[in-house]
This record gives structure tokens, C-alpha cells and sequence, in this order.
């Protein structure tokens, strides 16, 4: 983690996508560059940034994804953390769409009730969308949220939770 950033904070990323914008690795290093600085910016407390960081990454990988299904995870993921920087502003309603966009990409794939790793990134999409209904107030949109995540949970884990207490 901390190579990556020092990586993407001396340039390093950049220089390789401006070296051969064309190459799929470089732009790709480049998005895990900016997504983990995302991250650095949202521990710091500096919304913004981490939002410009995190969509920069996603738009990469949403690009990437014709040339390679596996980086739709990484989409998927940037899609997440632009729904905790959205929540991170006060932007709810944006955090929320950001999760149901991360839920809406992993859904898309042709394996998604097969993988265990896509199941587990819906049903935290589904855990993130119901947080956030919660705090929007609309309780009953929220606790069925959270009963697709536990159900979502549930079909790769042995795992019984109650759904309240989940949120």
C-alpha cells in the first residue's frame, strides 16, 4: 500500500501512461494509483480530492473493462468509494446512487451468481445502500436493502445475522 502510493505521489504512474498511453497495464497501475491516493485523501478528511481520485480510477477501469472483464471488480470497487466520498461530503443521495452503480456493474456480470467475490461486493453494496436509505430516513426501503444483503451473504457464507441489527 504505502509502495503504491509512493509510487503514484512521485509520478511514477504518470510517467508510464504518458510513455505508452496505449498499454492497458500502465493505465490500469495508473487507476490502482489513483484509487488508493483516493483513499489517503478520504482518511485525511478531504472529500473532495478522494472524489476526483476515485472517479479518475473508475472511468480507467469502466474503459478497461471491453479489453478485460476482471477489472469490472476494480469499477465495481471505485464505484464504492465514490459512494463513501459522496457520503463523506454529506451528498447521500449521491452515495447512495454510486452503491446502486457498484451493485448495477457487478449484477452485469455473466458469473455473478456463481462468483464468491462478485457476491460478496453486492452484498456490500446492498449493506452501503442500506445504511444510507437508513439515514435518508426511508426505514422500510432500508431494512429490505438489508435483508438482499443478508440473503446475498447467506448464499456463501453460513452466517445468520439479524437484519436490524445488520444495519
Amino acid at each position: 500500500y504505502r509502495h503504491v502510493r509512493r509510487f503514484a505521489a512521485s509520478g511514477r504512474a504518470d510517467q508510464l501512461v504518458l510513455r505508452d498511453p496505449a498499454r492497458l497495464d500502465w493505465r490500469s497501475e495508473h487507476a490502482y494509483a489513483s484509487q488508493n491516493l483516493g483513499v489517503r485523501q478520504r482518511e485525511r478528511a478531504r472529500p473532495d480530492q478522494a472524489l476526483k481520485a476515485f472517479t479518475a480510477a473508475r472511468d480507467t477501469f469502466r474503459a478497461a473493462v471491453p479489453q478485460r472483464a476482471d477489472l469490472v471488480f476494480d469499477q465495481a470497487n471505485s464505484e464504492g468509494w465514490i459512494g463513501k466520498a459522496h457520503e463523506a461530503q454529506g451528498q447521500l443521495v449521491a452515495a447512495l446512487a454510486a452503491q446502486r452503480a457498484k451493485l448495477a456493474s457487478l449484477q452485469a456480470l455473466p458469473q455473478a451468481d456463481s462468483d464468491r467475490h462478485a457476491q460478496r461486493l453486492m452484498a456490500n453494496a446492498m449493506h452501503e445502500q442500506g445504511h444510507l436509505l437508513l439515514a435518508l430516513g426511508d426505514t422500510s426501503a432500508a431494512l429490505t436493502a438489508a435483508a438482499d444483503a443478508l440473503a446475498k451473504a447467506a448464499s456463501f457464507s453460513n452466517a445468520t445475522v439479524d437484519v436490524a441489527a445488520w444495519l
